[in-house]
């Protein structure tokens, strides 16, 4: 479903190909670039932003499992396992917040939730203000990533996040 948002340029995860990266050392995000799989839940309804993201973070090492909502989303982690999930935040059908509330719901209600662990989200949004940071945080999110980002930055925040997993 496109909306007039999705014209909005910050709404795109195309590479920043300015050169500048969000990460604060590129070249020690690339170092700790995980050499394992992990298993990732891309939430993404742009379809173009879900094969660029797709594709970045398949070029990080990850298993990336990709989805077009939130509900979708829900559907997805209560039928697997994943080590993060990268979530945009404004979707239709149901947003990245109410999604966020759901998965962290499902994820306290696990039989094995003390063993599971917590599984990371990270916010992607081309809205990147402190309401916007703290609308994410409230939702039960653990990072924010503003659009449009780069590989690099998703490097460091997979490094940030599932160092040990």
């Amino acid at each position: 479903m496109s909306t007039p948002g999705d014209r909005d340029p910050r709404n795109s995860i195309t590479p920043d190909r300015s050169g500048q990266d969000q990460a604060a050392d590129p070249k020690a995000a690339q170092d700790r670039t995980p050499t394992s799989k992990y298993r990732v839940l891309l939430v993404e309804d742009n379809p173009l932003n879900q094969m660029l993201g797709k594709a970045m973070l398949e070029h990080c090492g990850c298993h990336v499992d990709a989805v077009g909502n939130g509900r979708e989303a829900v559907e997805a982690f209560s039928r697997g396992t994943y080590d993060m999930i990268f979530m945009d935040c404004q979707m239709p059908e149901m947003d990245g917040f109410e999604a966020t509330v759901r998965i962290r719901d499902l994820e306290n209600r696990r039989p094995d939730a003390a063993s599971a662990g917590h599984v990371p989200i990270v916010a992607l949004t081309a809205y990147d203000t402190e309401g916007d940071r703290e609308h994410c945080n409230t939702a039960g999110m653990d990072d924010y990533v503003g659009k449009p980002f780069n590989v690099a930055t998703l490097q460091a925040t997979i490094a940030k996040w599932c160092p040990g997993r």
